[in-house]
């Protein structure tokens, strides 16, 4: 629809069930980013890598 904007209409029943569903998105998309985080602090932790004179921060990790 070229970038427009689109407003529906929703019963009750349709407004509960969508608004469950951002809720379970956004907890999917928090648990993934636990996981991220987990997984690179793993690999950056046992994979041996490059050696740099300055270590990367924990934030440029993405361990934050």
């Amino acid at each position: 629809m070229q970038g427009k904007t689109v407003t529906v209409a929703l019963s009750e029943a349709q407004y509960e069930w969508l608004r469950q569903a951002i809720r379970n998105q956004r907890e999917c998309d928090r648990l993934l980013a636990r996981l991220q985080r987990h997984s690179r602090k793993i690999l950056f932790g046992t994979v041996p890598g490059v050696a740099r004179r300055k270590p990367l921060s924990r934030k440029v990790l993405g361990l934050v």
